[in-house]
């Protein structure tokens, strides 16, 4: 078994200027049969934590102690503003980092809605009508992706879900007392 580490994962999403950062436990997949094989996520107060400094977020997540293990040299980073224009092209010109970053991107939503126990979202990311029918076919599993309409508004609301499941913490905005 792999040694829990700490993992950047910085996102750049559509409609946000600058990219977040939120924090991933990899190496820990939780054994849930809800989850099967999704890593927590940084979250509190029903909400995954996110900030534009990755170092305003692992500050945070130490004087917490929200997750706890040596933290990942590497960061991972997702394009999801790249993937929704990839999307919208035909499926055979879509690059393999692309179809990386979508697979992973995948992964992160399925952390989050781990993380946050929505299983209506899990079960939204994982539905064969979605981008599970992508992520099938990215890796094999599937003779054609779901059509282009199809996939750009998946990718839309599952986009609308992440952004209204994270906190974002500014350095230059005080957090209330009660979450130091």
């Amino acid at each position: 078994m792999e040694e829990d580490v700490l993992q950047l994962v910085r996102l750049r999403l559509s409609g946000w200027l600058r990219p977040v950062h939120v924090l991933r436990l990899a190496g820990n997949p939780q054994e849930s049969g809800r989850y099967p094989g999704a890593e927590p996520l940084c979250v509190e107060d029903g909400r995954v934590l996110a900030a534009h400094s990755y170092r305003l977020l692992l500050q945070v997540n130490e004087e917490r102690q929200i997750l706890s293990a040596p933290r990942w040299p590497i960061t991972r980073v997702l394009d999801a503003k790249g993937c929704r224009r990839a999307l919208a092209r035909p499926h055979h010109r879509w690059h393999g980092w692309m179809r990386g970053a979508m697979a992973e991107i995948d992964d992160v939503l399925h952390d989050a809605a781990a993380s946050l126990d929505d299983s209506a979202a899990a079960e939204r990311i994982r539905d064969s009508a979605g981008f599970h029918g992508l992520y099938d076919y990215v890796w094999g599993h599937a003779e054609q992706p779901p059509p282009m309409h199809r996939r750009l508004a998946w990718w839309d609301e599952q986009m609308r879900w992440l952004r209204r499941s994270l906190h974002v913490m500014d350095a230059h905005q005080r957090l209330p007392a009660h979450h130091r």
